[in-house]
């Protein structure tokens, strides 16, 4: 059983990655409101839909107004895909990059990685997997979330349904 992948980071500076009915992809930096927001994932979602989004986690080193917004986004579409009866698994971000080699192990005495260097480690990584899409900072997450999903529903079902964060009302994503 084959199904299309939608993927999203739900950062405020997020994207959202699908594959297309022609066995591509495409990507976009995340909509504005949330009606843009139901309207872009409803006019994508073809077919046996699944929407693989990245779990929400706030960092001590973000603002009041930055974890809200992101908080918000990632509630709106979970709310968004439940209402079009789209299911959903979301993913701890370390578990994806974890399964995708992204993870960066420090050696002793090595300093720790700033956010401006991960983030630009995670777009050229996108960029190698994906090198006819433009990527940006905003849609880099959402195509290596969409290259995870694939890998793994395609190498082993089992194990990304054990491991996914499913809603408790569906039991199973496929």
């Amino acid at each position: 059983m084959s199904c299309q992948i939608i993927a999203i980071d739900p950062g405020v500076g997020g994207g959202i990655a699908y594959e297309t009915t022609q066995g591509g992809c495409e990507v976009v930096s995340m909509p504005k409101t949330r009606r843009e927001i139901f309207e872009f994932i409803k006019s994508i979602s073809i077919g046996d839909a699944v929407v693989v989004i990245e779990r929400a986690q706030m960092m001590p080193t973000d603002g009041k107004k930055t974890a809200r917004v992101f908080g918000n986004n990632y509630e709106c579409l979970l709310t968004c895909v439940e209402i079009l009866g789209v299911p959903y698994a979301s993913f701890h971000p370390a578990t994806w990059q974890s399964k995708m080699n992204l993870l960066k192990r420090r050696k002793k005495g090595e300093p720790k990685e700033t956010q401006t260097e991960r983030k630009n480690r995670l777009k050229a990584r996108a960029i190698e997997l994906h090198p006819s899409k433009k990527v940006t900072l905003k849609t880099a997450d959402a195509l290596l979330i969409l290259s995870f999903a694939m890998q793994e529903i395609k190498a082993d079902r089992v194990w990304f349904e054990t491991n996914a964060d499913l809603p408790k009302q569906k039991p199973s994503l496929f």
